[in-house]
């Protein structure tokens, strides 16, 4: 039975007890926008052992105010059970990594972890948690790991995330398990592939046989279309090859929306406009609630990019010009698909909502940057490229842009 351990405007708790040795604790990712659900809940509900979710319900990266007065209500709670293991992806995976001394854990179970939130560190979601840990330093915000627990990193070796696997390396000792092209998005990666709960549970169980999780990781590659989708995306540059690895995967998947909005994208790219706005509005019309999704607004975004006309999408692009909540790389699509249609007014407006600090801040300033060069105003395009770079230092496109716009003026000046 479900028993309520906290619940305040900012973060919930509860436990459902067995007859068991093991409790799992497992911590909420973000979403956006707030709340996420409670992390795992159903399947933990059909597993073997006792356990306990928590969630954030503002995306605070569970460094808000009451956050130690519901770790110390869990703590409580799970004190009967012999064994501990805390389970996170990705804010979810910082929360576990944070209260691992305060509840004793035996395991850590952590998908795309996030090891630190420092802005030195990460600064991906700043935006989250920025009001929240001025003056905090990065080592204040490490976590601290007992010598005791065992810590499994699941996560795309050359992802986003490598750099916090690889200082949680350097602290203890870690076994990992690799999710080529996964990206951040692990989860998904496992979903798609259809072993999304056979690989969590075989982590919970007593005796981990990492060589056998990884094989069945790589086993389910074969039938994973997400992996067909970020294979096929990695291949932008050739364009003929990216087509035929998305065609490949609606011969093998050709129930997959989000592969064939991909391929309605990369049609658009070959300038069968028809077709591709079609197939957009044939997934929309099958799938009502993916209207506004990432995997819709980046079909429109490339149609228009490839001088797809407006007028021919707009009943599909009309409902993101709404107020509805929605997440930040919805809105940079949009916006993109806006400054692609030079509707500049409306694109600098649309960037507002997530220029809050970070990497989407620097993908606003620098999508100003492109429409500033579009208006012929390279003063105000080289300020915009350099306030990009200024949240994010390593934005090699905003470098090159700036480059070639200094190169342009040197050049203009001889």
């Amino acid at each position: 039975m479900k028993t309520t351990l906290f619940a305040s405007p900012t973060h919930e708790a509860f436990v459902c007890h067995h007859k068991a040795d093991t409790v799992v604790v497992s911590f909420a990712e973000r979403k956006e926008p707030p709340p996420a659900g409670f992390s795992g809940e159903a399947m933990l509900a059909k597993s073997p052992h006792a356990f306990c979710c928590i969630r954030s319900l503002t995306n605070d990266w569970y460094v808000g105010g009451d956050f130690a007065a519901c770790l110390d209500a869990v703590a409580d709670a799970i004190r009967p059970y012999a064994h501990v293991i805390l389970y996170g992806f990705s804010m979810g995976s910082y929360g576990a990594l944070i209260s691992a001394a305060a509840l004793d854990a035996d395991r850590l179970v952590l998908m795309a972890p996030v090891a630190n939130i420092h802005p030195d560190k990460d600064r991906r979601w700043i935006a989250d948690y920025q009001g929240l840990i001025g003056g905090r330093s990065a080592a204040d915000l490490a976590p601290r790991i007992p010598a005791k627990t065992r810590v499994i990193c699941v996560y795309d070796p050359k992802g986003p995330d490598r750099g916090h696997v690889a200082d949680l390396k350097a602290a203890c000792p870690v076994q990992v398990i690799l999710t080529p092209r996964a990206g951040h998005m692990v989860f998904r990666f496992l979903n798609n592939g259809g072993i999304l709960g056979s690989v969590t549970r075989m982590l919970f169980e007593p005796q981990v046989d990492i060589a056998v999780a990884q094989a069945l990781v790589r086993s389910s590659m074969r039938q994973n279309s997400y992996y067909i989708a970020e294979l096929a995306r990695a291949m932008s540059r050739h364009k003929l090859l990216r087509r035929l690895v998305l065609r490949y995967g609606l011969y093998r998947f050709p129930g997959d929306l989000p592969l064939r909005l991909d391929y309605a994208g990369a049609i658009a790219e070959a300038g069968r406009f028809d077709r591709a706005a079609a197939m957009i509005r044939a997934v929309v019309a099958e799938k009502p609630t993916a209207a506004v999704s990432v995997a819709v607004i980046r079909a429109l975004a490339q149609y228009a990019e490839q001088g797809g006309s407006p007028d021919a999408v707009a009943d599909l692009i009309a409902p993101y010009a709404s107020d509805r909540p929605r997440s930040r790389e919805i809105q940079l699509l949009y916006a993109r698909f806006l400054r692609h249609t030079r509707q500049f007014d409306q694109a600098i407006g649309a960037h507002e909502s997530f220029m809050k600090g970070g990497p989407f801040s620097a993908q606003g300033f620098f999508e100003r940057g492109l429409i500033f060069e579009e208006l012929g105003q390279p003063v105000q395009a080289e300020a915009n490229y350099r306030a990009a770079l200024a949240e994010a230092p390593d934005f090699r496109r905003a470098a090159q842009q700036l480059a070639r716009l200094k190169g342009h003026g040197a050049r203009n000046n001889i």
